[in-house]
């Protein structure tokens, strides 16, 4: 056998030649898409932890006058005799409403004459007290007026003081400063060092001391503007309550009457709404009548928050309001301001007791509601004069801002924590 010229590791290493070798390849599309689901997962991990989002409360409520809608009811059992008005029609102060007729007995005619003349001497007395009431209202708005400006202009006297302490507390240092280099070089002794550093510490405790001064000026001014903003509502709750004895006095005085007519009178110019009544139905006593909104008042919206929300709401949280008589796709939205969040809540019973209410908030066993006030944003002209009292309207108000990523660990943070 002849003898090969190469070695047989050569020959055996030459055998799989012809194969050729494992070559991997890789398509440029691929690459682009793993560039592209990089860039993706990267900006959305980036939108996770930057983007934020606002949690809102849809608000249900209504546009009510700032003096308030006064109910009508009636104040006995009785048969409503006539009913001379309908609903939106507008009606003057004293135009008669109703005419009941009670049905319970009036006393003997020789003591009717007197008790009739006391009853008149309260109606008059209510009256003026009503007047009075009014007028103290008006007082106590201009007092709180004055005491507002005189507080503006201390607050600008103060920091004028502080502004001048600030430049005394620079002038101060700066003399240290130089005192402290004097020292170094042994010019001067170290109780002048020490008497500059003594007049350092003595003009910033003085500007402590006029901030806190400050400080203090701009709660009592903060608590004089919410005693400012709620003094309307306490005398439209007085004057509530005054009408309330008048209507109560108005039913002592038909249980004597010998006509045995009840006439139920505007209290006030304006126009009629929900009225529930017609003649010759019987009513008993503080059945509900009608509903008297008040003319040339400035609108502002009542809501009626749930409890779950009522916790985050605040004083100048901004609102957007949606009227439901006019589409927001094409009116738009009107901003505002929340005004004053109710401390209690109103009960079933006392929603049910409103003079207007929103659907779907009456009868017992709900959620208590808490009544919340927003003040309108100024609208054009054109726009406002499509505005009336009683539109019922739904508001979002913001309740909490978190980041995307908070919002989604927060059921885990929330099992964290319990653990």
């Amino acid at each position: 056998m002849a003898e090969s010229l190469f070695r047989p590791e050569v020959v055996h290493a030459r055998q799989g030649e012809w194969l050729d070798g494992v070559r991997l390849q890789q398509p440029p599309p691929l690459r682009w898409l793993t560039l592209a689901a990089l860039a993706l997962s990267v900006a959305v991990a980036a939108f996770l932890t930057t983007a934020t989002y606002t949690r809102k409360a849809s608000l249900p409520g209504l546009l009510l006058p700032t003096a308030g809608v006064v109910r009508l009811s009636a104040p006995m059992a009785a048969t409503v005799a006539e009913r001379r008005v309908a609903d939106g029609q507008a009606v003057r102060r004293g135009e008669v409403l109703f005419v009941l007729r009670p049905s319970q007995g009036a006393l003997l005619s020789g003591a009717q004459a007197e008790v009739l003349r006391s009853l008149e001497d309260r109606r008059l007395a209510l009256l003026d007290g009503a007047r009075l009431q009014q007028q103290l209202t008006l007082t106590q708005s201009a007092s709180l007026q004055r005491r507002l400006l005189a507080q503006q202009q201390e607050l600008a006297q103060l920091d004028a003081e502080l502004s001048a302490q600030q430049q005394r507390e620079v002038l101060a240092q700066a003399s240290l400063d130089r005192q402290r280099a004097l020292l170094v070089q042994q010019f001067v002794a170290p109780a002048q060092v020490q008497l500059r550093e003594e007049e350092l510490l003595a003009v910033r405790a003085q500007l402590q001391s006029l901030r806190r001064q400050r400080a203090t000026l701009e709660r009592e001014r903060a608590e004089l503007e919410g005693e400012r903003a709620s003094l309307p509502l306490q005398g439209a709750q007085q004057q509530g309550e005054l009408a309330r004895l008048q209507a109560q006095l108005a039913r002592e005085r038909a249980e004597q009457d010998p006509v045995r007519e009840v006439k139920i009178t505007a209290p006030d110019d304006g126009v009629v709404a929900a009225v529930g009544v017609q003649a010759g139905q019987s009513v008993v006593e503080g059945s509900p009548l009608a509903s008297v909104m008040p003319v040339g008042q400035l609108l502002e919206a009542q809501l009626l928050a749930p409890a779950s929300a009522v916790g985050q709401l605040r004083p100048g949280q901004p609102v957007r309001i949606r009227y439901d008589a006019y589409p927001f796709q094409r009116w738009g939205m009107q901003g505002g301001q929340v005004v004053a969040v109710s401390p209690l809540p109103l009960s079933p019973g006392d929603l049910a007791a409103l003079p207007l209410l929103p659907a779907g908030l009456g009868g017992r066993g709900g959620e208590p509601r808490f009544r919340v006030t927003v003040r309108l944003d100024p609208l054009p002209v054109d726009a406002a004069q499509v505005l009336r009292a009683g539109l019922s309207l739904q508001a979002d108000v913001g309740l909490e801002t978190r980041r995307w990523i908070e919002w989604m660990l927060a059921p885990a943070l929330g099992v964290a924590q319990r653990l």
